[in-house]
């Protein structure tokens, strides 16, 4: 965590900016004078961030990296302690190196709510342990309310019986009240979101379209650097206890549905973290087996170990400092956009920061449900000009392409992008008449800003 205490994603600002809305009394919205949109997946991650929002996007951006790291923190103690109690041979505890994967540590940190689900999975863990099935059922809820790719592992765990089930707690009536508590969370929250916005899905899924042969080859990679390659042992979960198993079981029936979600456009393999605290757990049980040259699950944990050190040895480099990139840009384009009106760009989550008093329109979709059902993918909608008259545009922020030039020096219209909407936008026939070039970062990500030209007036 330390090693990647500066990852972050763009995304993460966008909740950041929803709480400062909701700080200010504007209502639910992504930027000031936009129409209030279910924006962020998580619904009422940023209610919980707008009472450290006062200071900004920036201040709320800070209070949820803080608030995720600390609850990690906290859940891998617990994570610690109910290995510990398992008992047999010690070589269960090397199941916990499993937490020093590129992705468990770096979305630890990274601002958005990856970090507390999985933190709650971890509580929701210990709690099964302790043959507490309800309250285990409810967090695990919790989770895949927040994170709605979860929701048939948590349905799975709820069903089957924990390590220190009663015969009663077996029985067809305590799993279908357990499993009841597991969907409780998400039901109420889609209800709300459809009630408020009238979807019940989040709208990043009408955002980004899931692609099934995108999604599989997301969900094997994200396995392998999470660490979830641990609980493949065959010979050992013959073996295994049946609770063991069912956690084996939830690690691969996770995979299989990061691959019908279509996998995620962020790095460290976003989706495959909450799933983390399942692997270390079924890991142990494993481990504790001992017996035999080589205990049941080592080789798997191994490999699964060899693979998260790989990972986080080729990200190090591509991500630790993304925080400190981003507020550099933020730093460099805030009086740069300080008397913009309304600005349009795919990356809504820096832009919110830097323009906090901006009406910003989501050329992705992320936070704008009229964008989102435009086809094609969220960087590559090909947008109707008349989108920038009729919101009033005054702005647009492009990304340049790897090794564009940043003297501006060439028409703007014949720069290389770094994305399909950017390159159409650029494409516009006759674009160049009402915008033009005023400013190209020069931090090391390569943005510019195109401005409406102001008409002489006859």
């Amino acid at each position: 965590m330390i090693a990647l205490a500066d990852f972050t994603v763009d995304d993460a600002l966008i909740p950041a900016r929803y709480a400062l809305s909701l700080a200010k009394g504007e209502g639910y919205r992504a930027s000031a004078g936009a129409a209030v949109s279910d924006g962020v997946t998580p619904l009422g991650f940023a209610h919980l961030l707008a009472p450290f929002a006062s200071g900004g996007v920036m201040a709320a951006h800070s209070a949820a990296r803080a608030l995720a790291a600390l609850a990690w923190i906290s859940a891998t103690a617990g994570l610690g302690w109910t290995v510990a109690r398992l008992g047999g041979s010690r070589l269960r505890f090397a199941a916990l190196l499993i937490l020093a994967s590129a992705p468990a540590a770096g979305w630890a940190v990274a601002g958005l709510e990856t970090g507390l689900v999985t933190a709650v999975v971890a509580l929701a863990l210990v709690a099964r342990e302790r043959g507490r099935g309800a309250v285990g059922s409810i967090a695990l809820g919790l989770a895949a309310g927040w994170r709605p790719e979860l929701l048939p592992v948590a349905v799975w765990l709820a069903f089957v019986a924990g390590p220190e089930a009663t015969p009663a707690a077996r029985g067809p009536a305590s799993r279908v009240a357990r499993v009841a508590l597991a969907i409780a969370p998400a039901v109420a929250i889609a209800a709300i979101r459809f009630l408020a916005f009238g979807r019940a899905a989040p709208l990043s899924v009408h955002a980004k379209l899931p692609v099934l042969s995108l999604g599989l080859t997301y969900a094997v990679v994200a396995a392998l650097l999470a660490g979830l390659a641990a609980v493949i042992a065959p010979l050992a979960l013959r073996k295994s206890d049946p609770w063991t198993r069912s956690l084996a079981a939830a690690v691969v029936l996770h995979v299989a549905a990061m691959a019908v979600a279509g996998g995620d456009w962020m790095p460290l393999a976003r989706l495959a973290v909450p799933l983390v605290p399942v692997a270390v757990l079924a890991s142990a049980r494993l481990l504790s087996l001992g017996g035999g040259r080589v205990p049941g699950g080592l080789p798997s944990l191994v490999v699964a170990i060899g693979f998260a050190a790989f990972g986080f040895t080729r990200a190090w480099p591509a991500v630790h400092a993304v925080g400190a990139s981003r507020r550099a840009l933020v730093e460099e384009m805030r009086p740069v956009l300080a008397d913009v009106r309304t600005v349009a760009a795919i990356d809504v989550g820096w832009l919110g920061a830097a323009a906090e008093h901006a009406k910003i329109v989501d050329l992705a979709g992320v936070t704008d449900p009229t964008v989102a059902a435009l086809p094609n993918g969220h960087t590559s909608r090909l947008l109707p000009r008349s989108v920038f008259d009729a919101r009033d545009v005054d702005a647009i922020v492009l990304l340049l392409g790897r090794g564009a030039p940043r003297t501006g020096s060439a028409p703007w219209t014949e720069l290389p992008y770094a994305r399909g909407t950017e390159v159409w936008i650029a494409s516009m026939p006759g674009i160049e008449e009402d915008f033009e070039l005023t400013f190209v970062s020069q931090s090391s990500l390569g943005y510019v800003l195109l401005e409406r030209r102001r008409r002489a007036i006859d």
